[in-house]
């Protein structure tokens, strides 16, 4: 029998649920944390160390914005987790609310870190676990601490990758007059599925904006990629001394993908491991797994029917901008 190998992230994803498990047994049965307030603990505890590993520290960030960072997220992915499974067993008449809805919160981890890989697109489930469990708190927290507070939870926000491309993490309000008089930024592919961008900012400072969204740890679409490099050849004909700005919600993957698209296609790049790590050098958080991604793939053998090694594609809507499709789970072939 084949043995199974766990990465290290999943073994900590699941060790961090098994602890909050248990102590969400704990506390079921201790009758002084039975009050509401202390409901989520189980999952907030873990969770404020697994915030220490994911976040990312910023340049600017010192010890007490750190902080403020990791508490705030935490507060608000386990308690918004903790409503939203007292709100769906509610819905099956279940009106206790325990320690346990606060397990809840792991969803979105256990969906991403366990599926097959990064070539697989979510089922309905797996959609719902990161739209709902995943995107909605971290982008409610990322607002909330640039719109109120002034920090940054996804960084870093932007990096220049030459005078054609700048990529970054999501922008809000009031990031859009930074990018234009900063970053000489004319033109936006928001590659969020999660977040459509601040678009009456964007016309107020005569930005234009390419939407092509893709639910977050999955891979673009070859017809998303090919209209954003054509987004790009345009925007650059008809603004010469201005920046494209890509992002997704951190900057890592999508973005990374659609400006791997653009040397690809618009430079004639043929080497995406040689490319991606001279983006990493002007981006350290540019995720270098992009060159396995399936469409990527693809434009470099030019079969836009291909579909992924060993997959096929079932039922794959066709793409436009401002249209984000229920994604559909590649299936293996059948032997």
């Amino acid at each position: 029998m084949a043995s199974t190998s766990f990465t290290a992230k999943q073994r900590l994803v699941a060790l961090a649920f098994l602890f909050s498990a248990a102590l969400a047994f704990a506390m079921d049965r201790v009758k002084p944390f039975r009050s509401r307030f202390y409901l989520p603990l189980p999952a907030a505890s873990v969770f404020f160390l697994l915030m220490t590993r994911f976040i990312k520290r910023d340049e600017l960030d010192n010890r007490a914005t750190l902080l403020i960072k990791w508490t705030f997220s935490t507060f608000v992915w386990t308690y918004w987790a903790t409503l939203f499974g007292y709100a769906i067993f509610y819905c099956f008449g279940v009106k206790t609310l325990t320690p346990y809805h606060c397990l809840l919160s792991y969803a979105p981890l256990l969906t991403m870190e366990f599926r097959e890989s990064r070539n697989t697109y979510y089922g309905p489930l797996g959609f719902i676990s990161m739209r709902f469990l995943f995107d909605a708190p971290l982008i409610t927290t990322g607002m909330i601490l640039r719109e109120v507070v002034g920090l940054r939870l996804f960084t870093p926000f932007a990096s220049i990758l030459d005078e054609d491309i700048v990529q970054g993490s999501m922008p809000f309000p009031s990031d859009v007059k930074t990018l234009v008089e900063k970053y000489n930024v004319k033109s936006v592919i928001n590659m969020c599925g999660e977040y459509p961008g601040p678009k009456n900012h964007y016309k107020k400072y005569g930005v234009e904006q390419l939407w092509l969204p893709r639910v977050d740890t999955t891979v673009p679409y070859v017809s998303q990629l090919r209209e954003g490099a054509k987004f790009i050849q345009r925007r650059k004909a008809e603004e010469p001394n201005a920046r494209i700005f890509v992002h997704c919600k951190g900057g890592i993957a999508r973005a990374s993908c659609m400006s791997l698209t653009y040397y690809i296609v618009n430079k004639g790049v043929r080497d995406p491991k040689k490319q991606l790590v001279w983006m990493k050098s002007k981006r350290h958080v540019v995720f270098e797994g992009v060159a396995d991604f399936h469409s990527i793939k693809t434009l470099l053998s030019g079969d836009e029917k291909a579909a992924a090694p060993g997959f096929v594609k079932r039922g794959l809507p066709k793409q436009q901008s401002g249209q984000d499709s229920f994604p559909r789970r590649l299936q293996k072939k059948k032997s």
